[in-house]
């Protein structure tokens, strides 16, 4: 892998006052300071204030705000519901990526997601300004974005102890290491704490019986049609990254298409072990040209390579009918079950290395 040296920056992460005056070189070429990177779409300062990013947030959202003000203005009017749907799945996302992490943030920072929210719920239900907020959460039935950061923290935290990494673990007992900011984790016990939450993190029991997993959900609950393509393609990249690391994990992709959805379909695999292509038949759809591309892979899976696999697939329809345990009459679906049953031998001798199936 070549870098581009010019597009390369570092960042320190300190409340320190004090310059510091570092000398970065990569490939015999100093390194310049940027005192805003932008990771997965969240803005990291260098004192983590997490200002930069809500006040990105909110004039992204400011200027989706425009959409419902333009909806209310049509002659033929628009439903509450309609109002509320597209606040839903259009301006929120906005305002909450990313929001688990900023529970460290100030009320200050925080308040100007809040605004943003509260113009829209006025928008919905068409009251005042003096109408206090609470009665307009009742009414639109929108819950406050304060509430649902918590709840975001309590997610993301167990989401990080489970992941099994030593980072963690050892930060458990030192959660208070700043004098003036709260770490994470010593924030999220706090909101644990307050909501009378006691749960304790457990290890999945493995199924010995079954050596794969099939998952369809990603690592934020996002609306596919709803959703931007850039946002989509962020949220799909951070969830490949959080829970199938390379080189930990061999990443398989899978695809198939046909012509006119109908017909002609074929089935197409990339990975980093081969790349294959193979006709599904004249008369298949997509949806067979999906479930061969599955079957595809599994045949080329060999003991050579059974580490940990996950296949990455488009097709949340492919998925769901693999993992029905009802008969099915598709061919594919046949073939793949049956390359399963090969491959369950896999599973079972490499009993650390799990194969997964995931819907990205």
């Amino acid at each position: 892998m070549i870098i581009n040296t010019l597009k390369t920056v570092y960042q320190l992460l300190t409340l320190c006052t004090k310059q510091h005056e570092l000398r970065v070189n990569l490939d015999n070429q100093a390194i310049s300071r940027t005192h805003e990177a932008k990771y997965l779409g969240l803005i990291l300062d260098d004192k983590l204030t997490w200002a930069k990013q809500c006040k990105n947030a909110a004039d992204k959202g400011e200027s989706r705000l425009r959409l419902m003000k333009r909806i209310t203005a049509m002659k033929w009017g628009a439903t509450a519901e309609v109002l509320r749907h597209a606040y839903r799945s259009y301006i929120r996302p906005v305002l909450e990526y990313g929001s688990g992490i900023m529970v460290t943030a100030t009320d200050s920072v925080l308040g100007r997601l809040d605004i943003v929210q509260n113009k829209a719920l006025r928008i919905i239900t068409g009251s005042a300004k003096s109408t206090l907020i609470l009665t307009m959460q009742l009414q639109a039935e929108i819950e406050s974005l304060k509430d649902r950061r918590k709840i975001n923290a309590v997610i993301l935290y167990e989401r990080v102890l489970r992941n099994g990494s030593d980072y963690w673990a050892s930060t458990l007992g030192n959660t208070r290491r700043l004098k003036t900011q709260l770490t994470f984790i010593k924030a999220t016990k706090s909101i644990i704490t307050s909501l009378g939450l006691n749960f304790e993190i457990r290890d999945p029991q493995r199924d010995k019986a079954c050596p794969y997993a099939i998952l369809v959900n990603l690592i934020m609950s996002i609306n596919k049609s709803m959703t931007p393509a850039e946002e989509l393609r962020t949220v799909a990249l951070a969830t490949i990254a959080e829970r199938y690391p390379e080189p930990q994990w061999i990443h398989i992709y899978t695809d198939g298409s046909a012509t006119e959805a109908n017909k002609n379909a074929g089935a197409g695999v990339y990975s980093s072990l081969f790349p294959l292509s193979a006709p599904a038949g004249a008369n298949a759809t997509n949806f067979d040209g999906e479930v061969a591309a599955i079957t595809l892979a599994l045949e080329k899976i060999t003991h050579a390579c059974a580490k940990k696999i996950v296949l990455l697939s488009d097709s949340s329809a492919a998925l769901l009918a693999i993992a029905s345990e009802r008969p099915s009459t598709n061919a594919r679906n046949f073939a793949w079950r049956k390359s399963i049953e090969c491959k369950r031998e896999i599973g079972n001798a490499v009993d650390s290395s799990p194969l997964r199936y995931t819907w990205e």
